[in-house]
């Protein structure tokens, strides 16, 4: 890369071309600063092999993906005016990691019930809140699913599964006990899975919180249940429906499962 010129005319030659095609100063130095870091990490020619290692090496590095990428960009801008016959398409974007889904505090979810007014919705939120349910497991719940007298919702999962799972929360308890003196019979809830997302959605608007998605909420519920005294990673596991229930088998084998979890998150009550 470096044979037909002296390393230092070439960058000199470089800077005055990304001067000329108007870029900044703040570009141009980190433009100059990736060909210099190449050469002085991997050097040899820009070549679809070499830049893999250099992208190795700065990960090995510890620098972010945005800065990597970054790099990568001085590279292709360097390969291009250069003339180095290289597809710039090799040069491939590293991604960043996931965002971890934002887990709704206890503040949040208060803050989201106080601002939704329609009984449904909030009894339908705090069912995913207070009960771990996923949006498809709270529209389709039924009058046939909810025992007020025990305390427990019989919840049809993923894979046809069904579970018992307690009412926790004195909250949950009343906002189910309203809806129950309103329907006859048949489903719970008188809306789409979408529809529970644009009310959770518009309550967060309400409340002047960032976006918390129904997902969030489970997560919270595993969150808080987790930190509370007593909580029981077999009973949070029982209780979001998860499918990995090997070590739950033999407990649920002998134990009415509501009870289970009930027992198993004793200390969680956010009322």
């Amino acid at each position: 890369m470096w044979n037909s010129m002296k390393m230092t005319d070439k960058l000199y030659a470089f800077d005055s071309y990304l001067s000329a095609v108007g870029m900044s100063s703040n570009t141009i130095r980190a433009y100059l600063g990736a060909v210099v870091d190449f050469s002085a990490s991997v050097g040899g020619e820009l070549t679809k092999d070499s830049i893999q290692k250099y992208v190795a090496n700065l990960r090995s590095r510890g620098l972010s993906p945005s800065t990597i990428n970054l790099r990568l960009v001085g590279l292709r801008k360097y390969a291009e005016w250069a003339e180095i016959p290289l597809d710039t398409r090799a040069i491939k974007k590293v991604k960043a990691p996931p965002n971890p889904p934002r887990v709704a505090t206890a503040e949040d979810i208060d803050a989201i019930v106080s601002t939704t007014k329609k009984v449904s919705h909030k009894a339908a939120i705090l069912l995913m809140a207070d009960a771990g349910l996923r949006r498809s497991e709270v529209v389709g719940l039924t009058t046939d699913s909810v025992d007020l007298e025990h305390r427990t919702l019989m919840v049809l999962g993923k894979g046809g599964k069904t579970r018992a799972i307690p009412v926790l929360t004195k909250r949950l308890e009343q906002a189910l006990q309203a809806i129950m003196k309103n329907v006859g019979s048949g489903r719970l809830f008188p809306f789409s899975g979408s529809n529970l997302y644009e009310a959770l959605h518009s309550a967060c608007r309400r409340a002047g919180i960032g976006e918390i998605n129904p997902h969030s909420l489970r997560h919270s519920f595993a969150s808080r249940c987790a930190s509370s005294s007593g909580g029981s990673v077999k009973a949070i596991q029982v209780a979001l429906g998860h499918s990995s229930l090997v070590t739950t088998d033999r407990y649920l084998q002998s134990l009415n499962s509501a009870e289970f979890i009930r027992s198993g998150l004793s200390g969680f009550a956010p009322d």
